[in-house]
């Protein structure tokens, strides 16, 4: 065994023990002699969660940030209540005035969903900033993904995902869409915050990048929410192709995209909620 991952944040819990559900995702990856948390949700569940599971988040040396939207960032505030020890790893564009568009009462209302806290809140609590653009090894066997080049014909951005810009909004190229890229016996284990720019770009970059064409399992969240049905067929199709053995599809995945998956994959999907581990 190399990793052990843990959901602490999550949408949805199964048996709650006292474990919170809130919109957001945080995963706490231990292995190596290393603990390291991948996003921090919105910051209600984080600290509870930790600490009903027995995770201590004092011992967390690495936070890696998948983008700069709230549901994934805005657990940094509580985190650093405990913790201030760690290295921030972080794309530089996730600081941007992330907005979406959303319809209103006499024309398109722009809704801050950013990440509220600046670099030099976080600098001055004596965090350690580490901002990256190319892929960055972080720890044995586990990169972040870089920039996720998108090259199929079927994911794209979603058009109400914006940045706000001296009065303009620009559609957000989330070029912070960082992803995990580990290396297992069994394959790769691809571990995603959002996949805004697209998980089957995501996949075919990790295999791309690391040399291996083997995907054991993906784990994270994969924005289907409102993908047409050819888009979620086109990517279970890709799942098959590359015989994928474990997906835990989770957050802003969507119930349609979930329930086709399950309805084809069958027991390659896995639960992942509140309190999930996986080792591998």
């Amino acid at each position: 065994m190399a990793y052990t991952i843990t959901t602490l944040v999550e949408n949805s819990v199964a048996t709650s023990f006292g474990l919170i559900a809130e919109h957001g995702q945080s995963l706490l990856i231990e292995g190596h002699g290393r603990t390291i948390l991948f996003d921090t949700g919105q910051g209600n569940a984080l600290l509870n969660n930790a600490a009903k599971l027995g995770k201590d988040l004092s011992k967390v040396d690495t936070v890696i940030i998948s983008h700069g939207h709230y549901d994934h960032t805005l657990g940094l505030g509580p985190l650093m209540s405990v913790n201030t020890g760690f290295e921030l790893i972080i794309h530089p564009d996730a600081f941007q005035n992330k907005v979406a568009m959303m319809p209103g009462k006499s024309g398109p209302e722009f809704k801050p969903i950013g990440m509220q806290l600046t670099r030099e809140d976080i600098e001055k609590r004596g965090v350690k900033i580490n901002l990256v653009t190319q892929s960055y090894k972080v720890a044995p066997g586990l990169i972040t993904s870089g920039v996720i080049p998108m090259t199929n014909d079927f994911e794209q951005i979603e058009p109400i995902l914006m940045v706000g810009n001296n009065g303009h909004k620009d559609l957000d190229l989330l070029a912070d869409d960082l992803s995990l890229f580990m290396e297992s016996d069994k394959g790769l284990v691809v571990i995603l915050g959002c996949a805004h720019r697209g998980i089957v770009n995501i996949l075919d970059h990790a295999r791309k990048l690391t040399g291996v064409d083997s995907v054991h399992a993906i784990i994270g969240g994969l924005h289907m929410e409102r993908a047409g049905d050819d888009r979620i067929l086109k990517t279970i199709e890709k799942f098959q192709e590359y015989g994928i053995k474990k997906i835990g599809a989770s957050h802003c995945t969507g119930v349609r995209a979930i329930a086709a998956m399950y309805k084809v994959l069958g027991n390659a999907m896995m639960p992942n909620f509140v309190g999930a581990t996986v080792s591998v």
